[in-house]
C-alpha cells in the first residue's frame, strides 16, 4: 500500500522539477548574461528581454492565484509540504528584499521595519500578503525597466561572492516561475478534490 503522505511529497517534487524544465531557467539566465562584444542594438534588446521575461512571469503568477481564498492558503497537500501561505510570503520576501538588493547592488538592503518572522507568518491576511506582493512587484518592474544592458553586465555582491547583475535578476525571475508552478500544482489538487467534494476549502 502506498504511503499517502510520502506520495504527496513526491508529487510536489515532481511538479517542481517539471516546472523547472518547462521554464528552462538556466537557459533564461544565459540569455540575460552576455559576453562582451555585443552591438548596441543587441545590448538594448537584452534589457528589454529582461523586462518581458519578468512581466511574463508575473502574468503566470496572476493566473495561478486567481480567485484564491483564505482556506486554500493554509491547506497542505502533506504535513511536510509548504502551503500557499508560505510560498506567497516567500515570493513577497524575495521581491521586497532580494530583488531590490540586486537592483541596488546592496546585499544589506531591506525595507524599514521589515519583520524577521515574515515568511509563513500565520497572522497575516491574504489581503495583506497580496498587497505586499503588489508593492514589491511594482517596485521591481520599475527598477528593471530602468536598467540598461550595461547595468546587467555590472559586477555586484551576491550570495557572498560576485556575480553579474543580470544573473541575479534572471535568478529571481526564474524563482517566481518556480514558485508559481508550486501554487498551480497545489490548486490543481484542490480542484480535483472538489470534483468529489464540491465544498472542499470553500
Amino acid at each position: 500500500m502506498v504511503n499517502a503522505k510520502l506520495f504527496g511529497v513526491v508529487m510536489v517534487q515532481l511538479a517542481e522539477i517539471s516546472w523547472i524544465l518547462h521554464t528552462s531557467p538556466r537557459q533564461n539566465c544565459q540569455v540575460l548574461v552576455s559576453s562582451t562584444g555585443k552591438s548596441g542594438e543587441e545590448m538594448s534588446g537584452r534589457a528589454d528581454e529582461t523586462v518581458a521575461f519578468a512581466e511574463m512571469a508575473w502574468k503566470r503568477f496572476d493566473d495561478s492565484v486567481k480567485d484564491l481564498n483564505e482556506k486554500e492558503v493554509d491547506w497542505r497537500i502533506a504535513p511536510e509540504a509548504n502551503n500557499i501561505r508560505w510560498i506567497l510570503t516567500h515570493i513577497s520576501w524575495e521581491w521586497n528584499l532580494r530583488v531590490q538588493q540586486v537592483l541596488k547592488a546592496d546585499p544589506s538592503y531591506q525595507p524599514k521595519d521589515w519583520p524577521e518572522d515574515y515568511i509563513g507568518n500565520t497572522t497575516y491576511s491574504l489581503e495583506k500578503i497580496t498587497s505586499d506582493i503588489s508593492r514589491a512587484r511594482e517596485a521591481g518592474l520599475k527598477g528593471l525597466s530602468s536598467l540598461k544592458s550595461v547595468d546587467l553586465d555590472a559586477d555586484i555582491p551576491l550570495w557572498g561572492t560576485t556575480k553579474k547583475r543580470g544573473f541575479g535578476v534572471s535568478n529571481y525571475i526564474s524563482e517566481l516561475n518556480h514558485h508559481t508552478g508550486q501554487i498551480a500544482f497545489i490548486r490543481g489538487c484542490i480542484t480535483r478534490r472538489r470534483s468529489k467534494e464540491p465544498e472542499f476549502l470553500k
